[in-house]
């Protein structure tokens, strides 16, 4: 059998379900459940062309007797082929397109095995690129020796096993949420880039100002404030206002406005940063909607919700789709207060276990939740390296992998 490694197919998943489909009409009532297995059912990874399917049946021997109509659509039956309990059936001996491993339900080993390690790979984008990397590596070495292929990814996967399934098992009481919270920043909001003197420029534009006071000037002085009020904020955990902080920059200079404190916000937001709606956050929200999951937002800003919800709408992203926007610069404290979590639990009606919380902060979303005793979900699209027990954080890259893990508790 020839070993070919290649990327990623979309249509993989359609001759899933087009073969899971047939296999459904053969056999009737004695199925349970059909899955689907292997590296063709996690998106973006590199593997051979060959769809693998798990049918969970009532009663493995009952199997059999439908030998004769796999073989009409295809198949070679054969048998448990080297593991106890299983039906192992192959399209294409050659060419091989489809392979399929039927099991009881009683077989629980065997199925939490495949299934943990499919869910590991589609939430552990690390870990599904350096196998990717190892199989294409190993089909280039040994293409015309599938044992050899195998044998060179025999460790890896073991490990890989152990892994998932100790991560199975750790989230295995993980409750679905009722709510999610949001950080809003790098988490709901992608900033490209941030250019406070363009936001200074475009205020003074708006501004009286006798002495001509020019926006390097202003933005020097803002800079000393900034390092000041940050520094009294991190030994208080008290948040400062953009509103405050303004009127005292500018009154300072002698420099005046006819403009409302919403509009100023907003006018040095526009024109100091950058961004756009974080990949896949949209769609997220979509399947949120779908699934009855409430969503609000928690984050620490020196902005008013206003200019929060303005910047939102900035990005395409609806800020009627959250129930309330909770900025720190309105209340007082601030992340990783448990209070300001408290305030956000108490105007959703919901226990702290009932909700999940996501932002990009170790510090202040991880810590945050837990201090409230929230289930924390870590965006670290950064990467960042934190030390943290698995079983309580939650990490992830992509709001896909999220998605992949709701869908995990959907029937739990």
């Amino acid at each position: 059998m020839r070993v070919q490694v290649v990327d990623y197919n979309k249509e993989w998943k359609m001759m899933y379900e087009q073969e899971a489909k047939a296999i459904e009409y053969i056999l009737g009532d004695l199925l349970v459940e059909v899955h689907h297995i292997g590296s063709t059912s996690v998106e973006g990874l590199k593997a051979k062309p060959i769809i693998d399917i798990m049918p969970v049946v009532k009663k493995i021997e009952e199997v059999d007797a439908f030998n004769l109509e796999f073989e009409k659509i295809g198949y070679e039956c054969m048998g448990e082929f080297g593991i106890k309990g299983r039906r192992y059936l192959r399209k294409s001996k050659d060419e091989r397109t489809h392979q399929v491993h039927i099991f009881e339900e009683s077989n629980a080993e065997n199925i939490k095995r495949h299934l943990a390690v499919r869910d590991y790979l589609r939430v552990h984008d690390d870990v599904a690129l350096e196998y990717g990397k190892l199989k294409e590596t190993l089909a280039l070495t040994y293409p015309n020796d599938i044992e050899a292929y195998c044998d060179g990814k025999d460790d890896f996967v073991k490990q890989m096993e152990r892994d998932a399934l100790r991560w199975k098992e750790q989230n295995r009481k993980m409750h679905r949420p009722k709510a999610i919270l949001f950080d809003a920043g790098d988490t709901l909001i992608e900033y490209i880039e941030a250019e406070p003197l363009e936001g200074t420029k475009a205020l003074l534009e708006k501004a009286h100002n006798p002495d001509q006071v020019t926006a390097e000037e202003i933005q020097t002085y803002a800079i000393e404030m900034g390092e000041a009020f940050n520094e009294s904020r991190e030994q208080t955990g008290i948040e400062y206002s953009m509103r405050s902080f303004q009127r005292f920059l500018y009154e300072m200079h002698s420099i005046s406005f006819e403009l409302d404190p919403i509009q100023m916000e907003n006018i040095f937001n526009q024109s100091a940063f950058k961004g756009m709606a974080m990949e896949g956050v949209l769609e997220f929200l979509d399947y949120l909607e779908k699934q009855g999951i409430r969503k609000a937002i928690l984050s620490n800003s020196s902005f008013s919700e206003e200019a929060i919800r303005e910047e939102l709408r900035a990005y395409d992203i609806d800020d009627r789709r959250f129930e309330f926007v909770i900025s720190t610069s309105e209340y007082g404290f601030r992340k990783p207060n448990k209070r300001i979590f408290e305030l956000a639990l108490k105007k959703l009606n919901l226990k702290s276990e009932e909700v999940w919380y996501i932002g990009n902060s170790f510090k202040y979303d991880v810590i945050g939740a837990q201090n409230a005793g929230i289930y924390p979900i870590w965006f670290n699209k950064q990467e960042k390296v934190e030390v943290y027990e698995p079983s309580k954080v939650l990490e992830i890259k992509t709001y896909k992998a999220l998605i992949d893990r709701l869908e995990e508790r959907r029937f739990k």
